[in-house]
């Protein structure tokens, strides 16, 4: 009696956990979406609750595909009090032709997933004599222009188990090289015979047109086949590539950039409607192409003219995988002084580049902008004090004198101490005062002034404005307020030269946070390799 009791209390449980109200969902997801024909694809269907039902309906399949069989597995979970249940259902495919498939929806219980497409290729190996292993090597293009991206793919298969390998790392000689797969394995069946597969894939671009040949590639390990150990030794044929150079066609004294796509675009930072003589625009060039490296990109810049002071942030720039291809970023923010009333027409940006894909010119291009500049607002009037009544004496040439007085006697004073032996009591000698750090840079005047203050921020450590603005934000306003006194149209006297002092002598270097170390793993794991072989 005590155990069903216990029994009920469960059921009341799960049935008021949060997941028994949760939106049920049904999930379909392929290990890969772009395979060859003869590839086992390996296809998963998850619900986000339990079933009793046979589950997802897979007969639709079997007009594109050969279904090997489906299992189901429950899984139920408790984390901190939060209950979780899901019912999966796995099977692998073998795509029966060439070309984008879909896989349809599938239903369970009323909830319906999302169709999947997979592209599927042709065979890129037909065996007659079913070897028991074998190494192959291809290239998507054997016509590349110049610095464009090739990519390349060596591949080794083989039957039964591999007890142990080795493969030389490839060499490609000049070319850029960049990995983009480093050893990943899966099963292809060819010919009604499954194979291990083991990847690897490069990211090249050659540096000279012409021909260039790619050397032959080899493996050698051994193998469990049919109760036997065997060794082997596998070689790839060489490949030959046909270079071509930059077209004809393609503009003089531009830099050459092949690649798959190309896009420039622009951003600019809040500014007012109304735009005055010293006052900043904020913009930021991105320059995102795909099959290129970030360093074979030329530096997205705003140019150079007149009306304008550009003040250029450190360039940024990525690279990521995408597709098993380069997908390269650079990034560049400036800050522009407007110095100049009227209109100032900011002119079109063009940057020709090769689309590898069409095999044709293309310009992307930033069109031109124009914006109103007004000239700097006039300071507000200082009310004029009311002049002093005719009959009361003016105090100030009697206090004038006063102070003229003592200051010579101050200097007298000074003068008769400085002539005074040091007692021999005295143990150390009084600090002597000295001028500011700054007041050399204050002995220069207008613009000479404010170039001798950039260069000595710049020997303080400070190289651009955004650090100065997020470390000493009141001396960044106060060298913008200077410099809009200094390059404004109508310049006015009223520049505070003595506030941008005292925050000059106050002024203490950023301090710069140490780099902690990378979390990512080396690039090329040294385990394994013997002799400069990788290990499989």
């Amino acid at each position: 009696m005590r155990r069903l009791s216990h029994l009920i209390v469960l059921f009341i449980l799960l049935s008021l956990s949060p997941w028994a109200w949760a939106q049920k969902t049904l999930h379909a997801e392929l290990e890969r979406q772009r395979v060859e024909q003869g590839d086992l694809i390996h296809l998963r269907v998850i619900a986000n609750f339990q079933t009793q039902t046979p589950g997802p309906d897979f007969s639709d399949l079997e007009a594109d595909f050969e279904v090997l069989g489906v299992s189901a597995s429950n899984q139920l979970r408790i984390v901190n009090g939060v209950y979780s249940a899901t019912t999966q259902w796995d099977t692998q495919l073998i795509a029966k032709r060439p070309g984008q498939l879909s896989l349809p929806a599938f239903e369970v219980e009323g909830v319906r997933s999302q169709p999947i497409t997979i592209e599927v290729s042709a065979p890129s190996q037909a065996l007659s004599d079913y070897p028991m292993s074998f190494l192959q090597a291809q290239v998507d293009r054997t016509d590349p222009y110049l610095q464009s991206e090739v990519i390349y793919t060596l591949r080794y298969y083989h039957l039964g188990t591999l007890i142990r390998g080795s493969i030389d790392p490839p060499q490609f000689d000049g070319a850029l090289v960049e990995r983009l797969r480093n050893q990943h394995s899966f099963e292809r069946r060819v010919q009604g015979r499954t194979y291990r597969v083991y990847e690897w894939v490069y990211a090249l671009y050659p540096q000279h047109s012409g021909e260039w040949v790619i050397p032959p590639q080899r493996f050698e390990g051994e193998l469990l086949h049919q109760r036997q150990l065997r060794l082997v030794s596998e070689q790839t044929q060489a490949l030959t590539l046909q270079v071509k150079p930059i077209p004809p066609n393609y503009p003089d004294n531009q830099p050459w950039i092949a690649a798959k796509s190309l896009k420039l675009e622009q951003h600019w930072g809040e500014h007012p409607a109304a735009l005055h003589v010293g006052d900043t625009l904020n913009r930021q060039i991105r320059l995102q192409a795909k099959g290129l490296k970030a360093s074979q990109l030329p530096d997205p810049q705003w140019p150079p003219q007149t009306g304008l002071r550009l003040y250029a942030d450190p360039l940024e720039q990525t690279e990521h995988l995408e597709d098993l291809s380069i997908y390269s970023v650079k990034t560049q923010n400036t800050t522009a002084v407007l110095q100049q009333a009227g209109k100032l027409n900011l002119q079109a940006i063009e940057l020709p580049w090769w689309n590898t894909q069409t095999d044709q010119l293309e310009i992307a291009r930033l069109d031109a902008r124009e914006f109103d500049v007004l000239a700097k607002p006039a300071p507000l009037d200082t009310p004029t004090p009311e002049p002093a009544a005719e009959n009361t004496p003016n105090p100030w040439p009697y206090i004038s004198a006063a102070l003229a007085l003592a200051w010579l006697l101050t200097l007298y004073a000074l003068w008769r101490r400085s002539r005074q032996p040091i007692s021999p009591v005295q143990t150390s000698a009084a600090p002597t005062p000295t001028s500011s750090p700054t007041h050399l840079l204050f002995e220069q005047h207008g613009a000479a002034r404010y170039h001798a203050i950039e260069r000595w921020l710049a020997q303080q450590g400070v190289t651009n404005w955004r650090t100065l603005a997020l470390s000493h934000p009141r001396l960044f306003a106060l060298m913008h307020a200077f410099e809009r006194h200094l390059f404004a149209a109508e310049a006015g006297d009223d520049f505070d030269s003595a506030a941008l002092q005292h925050e000059l002598n106050a002024f203490r270097p950023p301090k710069i946070a140490p780099t902690a170390p990378s979390p990512l793993k080396a690039l090329y794991p040294t385990r394994g390799r013997t002799h400069g072989k990788e290990d499989l």
